[in-house]
C-alpha cells in the first residue's frame, strides 16, 4: 500500500475517497497525504447534505419528559447544534454518557431550532442542550473537555502541525502555544485558594 501510494500523483492521491479504505489503509493513506502535506478530497457521503428529520433523534435515548428536581438550579454544560443538516444527537448522546460516568448528574433536552424569520421551509434542525446541577457547573466542563473537546483539539493540532514546514515547525514555541491555558489554570487555582483561606475560622 505504501508503495502504491506513493507512486500516485498529488491529484491522485488527493482523489483517492478515504472512506472506501479499511483501516490500515486509512492510516498508510493518511501518512502519504501529511508527508506531502495535502489535504484529502471530501468523498460524496461527505458532501453529501444530511437530512435531519425525527427518526434521526428518536432512536437515541434521550431524556424526555419529567425533568429532574434538581432542573431549576441547572446551568447549560454543552450544546450541540445541528447546524446545517448536521445530526449532532451521537455526540450529545455521548456526552451525556461521559458524564454519567463522571458521577455527574445530567439532564439532556432536545430543542427544536426556531425556522428562519423569513418563514421559508427548511429540513428540520434539532439543538441538545446537556443540564447539570449548578454545583457540578466546572467539573461537568472539565470532564467534557477531557473526554470530548480536548482529543478533536489535538486532531485540529496534528492536522494544523503536519501542514507546516520544517521551519515553521521548528520556530514556534510551545510555551506561547500554552500561554492562555496556563493563564487559566493559574487563574482558576488562585480563585480556589483564595476562597479557602476566606473561609478559615479567624
Amino acid at each position: 500500500m505504501r508503495r502504491h501510494y506513493a507512486l500516485l500523483s498529488d491529484e491522485a492521491l488527493v482523489a483517492v475517497d478515504r472512506s472506501e479504505l479499511v483501516d490500515v489503509a486509512k492510516q498508510v493513506y493518511d501518512q502519504e497525504l501529511s508527508q506531502r502535506r495535502l489535504k484529502p478530497a471530501r468523498s460524496a457521503a461527505e458532501s453529501a447534505p444530511v437530512s435531519v428529520g425525527e427518526a434521526d433523534v428518536s432512536e437515541f435515548d434521550f431524556d424526555r419528559g419529567v425533568k429532574p428536581e434538581w432542573f431549576d438550579e441547572a446551568v447549560c454544560a454543552a450544546v450541540f447544534s445541528g447546524e446545517q443538516g448536521r445530526n449532532a444527537a451521537p455526540d450529545a448522546d455521548n456526552a451525556r454518557d461521559v458524564l454519567r460516568a463522571a458521577g455527574i448528574p445530567c439532564y439532556l433536552q432536545v430543542q427544536n431550532a426556531d425556522l428562519p424569520k423569513d418563514g421559508r421551509q427548511r429540513e428540520p434542525r434539532y439543538d441538545f442542550r446537556i443540564w447539570v446541577p449548578g454545583k457540578f457547573n466546572l467539573e461537568a466542563a472539565s470532564v467534557l473537555d477531557k473526554e470530548i473537546f480536548n482529543p478533536e483539539l489535538e486532531a485540529e493540532y496534528r492536522a494544523h502541525f503536519a501542514q507546516l514546514s520544517d521551519d515553521e515547525l521548528r520556530t514556534m514555541k510551545p510555551s506561547v502555544l500554552l500561554a492562555g491555558l496556563a493563564d487559566r489554570i493559574e487563574r482558576l487555582t488562585r480563585a480556589y485558594q483564595d476562597e479557602l483561606e476566606s473561609r478559615k475560622p479567624e
